[in-house]
């Protein structure tokens, strides 16, 4: 048994390892029997290696430098020195807006509260007498730069409303602000409208009386607010002059002039009390007067 094993190791190494599993193949099929001439069952040698042969495949290529070209090292080069620099940009944009924005806001809004600003407020006093019209001219002979938010013969009743700009506010910007709406925009273009501004509105519809309201950044509490308020209308010395606190918390004092013919009231109340901006000084104050005319 061992001398026959032997015998036929020696034949499958000296022939075809391939040709004799075809023969054996064949063999099992009855190949020439009449059958058929080609055996569907017939072992075939896998491509490339036909013939005993083992073919390989050109490496060579993948011996070959993974170095890129020049040309394209050189493009992504100064891609990436582009790509640089916008990223450095947009970074110091992003930082800039993040930590330095707010800084210079608050500066702004500093500079723009604690500037010395000369109000000029009109005497309601001396303005209750005139018509609409004399009424605006008078404050126009003052020289300070007037915006008619509600002009003369707009209300068929009488009546306007003005305000006085401070230095440095266009009619341009000013119509822009009050367009858009003081609590929309930043502190710091709130503040550089309202220090120095005053508001008047003048209602002919009975009662007939004169508003003015301003921003105060410069009292710092609201007894001198009213104190500045009645020495600016000449309202400092009156008798019978009373004080109280309002159902809306306005701080406020009241007379009469020109013989009861006249009720004044000067009333003071936290800015932020009346305008939602974030940023402003929590000090400021919101002043308000009215003269008013009695009925006989």
């Amino acid at each position: 048994m061992s001398e026959q094993r032997k015998n036929k190791s020696i034949e499958i190494k000296n022939g075809s390892f391939i040709d004799k599993m075809n023969d054996m193949v064949r063999s099992k099929s009855g190949e020439g029997n009449g059958k058929g001439s080609e055996d569907p069952y017939a072992f075939r040698a896998p491509r490339g290696r036909e013939g005993g042969k083992i073919a390989y495949p050109n490496v060579g290529l993948l011996d070959r430098p993974l170095d890129m070209p020049g040309a394209v090292r050189k493009g992504l080069i100064v891609f990436l020195a582009a790509a640089a620099l916008i990223g450095g940009a947009f970074l110091f944009r992003y930082f800039d807006v993040v930590v330095n924005a707010p800084a210079r806001e608050e500066a702004q809004v500093i500079e723009n509260t604690t500037r010395t600003v000369a109000y000029n407020l009109p005497v309601l006093l001396d303005l209750m007498p005139e018509s609409d019209t004399a009424m605006l001219d008078q404050l126009k002979a003052s020289g300070d730069t007037l915006f008619e938010r509600t002009p003369i013969g707009t209300d068929a009743k009488g009546g306007f409303q003005v305000v006085r700009l401070p230095e440095g506010v266009s009619l341009a910007d000013a119509a822009a602000l009050y367009l858009t709406g003081l609590e929309k925009v930043s502190a710091s273009s709130a503040s550089h409208l309202l220090n120095g501004a005053w508001d008047l509105t003048v209602t002919r519809e009975a009662p007939y009386n004169l508003f003015l309201r301003y921003a105060d950044f410069s009292s710092g509490s609201i007894e001198n607010a009213i104190q500045n308020a009645l020495v600016a209308e000449g309202l400092e010395t009156q008798d019978g002059v009373e004080s109280d606190v309002d159902d809306s918390g306005n701080t406020y004092v009241t007379g009469t002039v020109e013989d009861g013919s006249y009720t004044w009231r000067i009333s003071v109340i936290s800015l932020s009390e009346v305008y939602d901006i974030k940023g402003l000084p929590d000090d400021a104050l919101y002043v308000g007067i009215r003269m008013t005319q009695n009925a006989e």
